[in-house]
């Protein structure tokens, strides 16, 4: 196996533009994901800056 292969991060996206992001990740942070993508449908209305204190609980 290449050493590129090896390095390969396995990740998911995550729709944000709901009120259950938050929810959504604690449901799925145990699955083995190494990384969460957030995705946003169309607009983000201001969900951006309102999302990460929300995510790391601060």
């Amino acid at each position: 196996m290449s050493a590129s292969a090896k390095s390969m991060r396995i990740g998911t996206w995550v729709d944000a533009s709901g009120d259950r992001t938050v929810e959504r990740l604690a449901e799925i942070a145990d699955l083995g994901f190494e990384s969460f993508e957030p995705f946003f449908w169309r607009t983000t209305e201001g969900e951006v800056s309102s999302l990460s204190p929300r995510i790391s609980g601060r």
